[in-house]
Order: structure tokens, then C-alpha cells, then sequence
């Protein structure tokens, strides 16, 4: 095995293969969310982004409003963002970041 500055060729290899995709679906989430946060104004949700660490992305939503929210966030982060690439959502929903539990939400909500 060869290595490089302590890391195996391997590791590197596949860093370089992930970096790129990594960092387009970052920059599709960061757009995402901006338009999430203009539906939450428009439609009275009382809700805001909060961050978003690796694929997952928080968000602060009133009780009263987390289904509607669940159903634009759903919609704006699946939007395909080349051609028919979808990225699939998984919803959860919990009192606090740190401990969510999943939800099925499906489209007709």
C-alpha cells in the first residue's frame, strides 16, 4: 500500500471522487434553503433555517406549522437540480436537533 503525508493512495483517491460531489450537493441544499426561507415569509410560517452539517439540514418550525412546512421543504430540497436528478428526503421531526425521529410524509399533504 502507498502512502502519502500518512494516508493511504486509497483514501485520497476516493476523497478526490467525493469532494466534487460532496460540495455540489452542499451548494443544491444552500440554494434550497434560501428559497425555503422566501416560502416560510409568503406563506406565514412561523419557522427559520437553522444550519445544515454534512446532508442534513435543521430547521425551527412551530408545532402548529410542521406539516406544511414538512410538505415545502420536501418539495424544494427533491426538486430536480439537473435534468431528472432527484435527491431523495427523509423528513424528521423531534423537540430538539439533536434527538429526531423519523416521519413519513408522503406527496398528498
Amino acid at each position: 500500500m502507498f502512502y502519502l503525508i500518512g494516508q493511504p493512495i486509497v483514501d485520497l483517491e476516493r476523497k478526490m471522487i467525493n469532494s466534487p460531489i460532496q460540495e455540489s450537493v452542499a451548494d443544491v441544499i444552500l440554494a434550497s434553503t434560501c428559497g425555503i426561507t422566501e416560502l416560510f415569509k409568503k406563506e406565514k410560517i412561523r419557522g427559520r433555517y437553522l444550519f445544515f452539517i454534512h446532508d442534513a439540514v435543521y430547521f425551527s418550525v412551530h408545532k402548529e406549522d410542521v406539516l406544511r412546512a414538512i410538505k415545502i421543504i420536501k418539495r424544494e430540497l427533491e426538486r430536480p437540480f439537473y435534468k431528472d436528478f432527484r435527491i431523495p428526503v427523509e423528513v424528521k421531526v423531534g423537540r430538539c436537533w439533536g434527538d429526531p425521529e423519523s416521519i413519513v410524509y408522503g406527496k398528498e399533504g
